[in-house]
């Protein structure tokens, strides 16, 4: 680890990061990374996601010179490799105004996101609502019944809703995941965020204090474990 490397960009969701520094590597591993026209080869360079202590784990995200942070890389650093290199960046933090936005919302008591297809999809402080284009009725989810969001990696929309049963819909009565599309790659980092914001008690008090909780060990996490490092995470930016 360590070398020449560097990450270079902003680390925030819809910026995109580089590795930096890859030049000055040593001619035998310049040699096996370094394309002919010049820049990196396909693959030479490996992004992963870090989670942060206590938790260990590191997830392969993208192979080549540039990497688009996400949302749920928010709460967590990201680590380039290149030959027998790497360099990790500063951890993933949302805009300061996105963060006053998602306050204002969370005080207002919902945050209302119209999607791609012209389903509408409404967060409230412990249930969302969703309503599919071309259904009359409107689901109603409990965050505490197991509800939870993903991003889909190959896509810039797209997201995955996990459900539990609701009585408008008994078809839905065993947990089922539905695909939906935001308009765009911001839309989908915004609701990704709002999310957290209103799904995981404490986390926008920690991101607003400067150390969100990682975004992508939220539906991971049991509620109580959850809210737990959001409490952690808060006091410690305090200290």
């Amino acid at each position: 680890a360590g070398g020449p490397l560097r990450v270079g960009g902003s680390a925030v969701p819809g910026s995109t990061v580089v590795v930096e520094g890859w030049q000055r590597l040593a001619p035998a591993a310049l040699a096996r990374v370094a394309a002919p026209g010049g820049g990196l080869l396909r693959g030479a360079a490996v992004w992963w996601r870090v989670l942060p202590a206590p938790y260990t784990s590191e997830e392969p995200l993208e192979d080549s010179e540039y990497f688009t942070c996400s949302a749920e890389d928010v709460g967590c650093t990201l680590r380039v490799e290149c030959a027998d290199a790497s360099a990790t960046s500063a951890v993933v933090r949302p805009k300061q105004a996105a963060l006053e936005l998602l306050l204002a919302k969370v005080q207002s008591g919902g945050y209302e996101f119209k999607l791609r297809d012209g389903s509408v999809l409404i967060l409230q402080p412990t249930q969302l609502k969703l309503k599919l284009e071309g259904v009359r009725q409107k689901e109603v989810h409990s965050y505490a019944g197991g509800t939870s969001i993903r991003l889909v990696r190959d896509s810039e929309t797209a997201f995955e809703l996990e459900l539990p049963g609701t009585a408008g819909r008994p078809e839905r009565a065993a947990a089922a995941s539905i695909v939906l599309h935001a308009s765009t790659r911001q839309q989908r980092d915004t609701l990704r965020l709002a999310f957290a914001a209103f799904a995981w008690p404490g986390w926008l008090d920690a991101a607003i204090a400067g150390a969100p909780p990682a975004v992508c060990l939220q539906a991971k996490l049991a509620p109580a474990a959850a809210a737990a490092a959001a409490t952690a995470a808060a006091a410690a930016a305090c200290s």
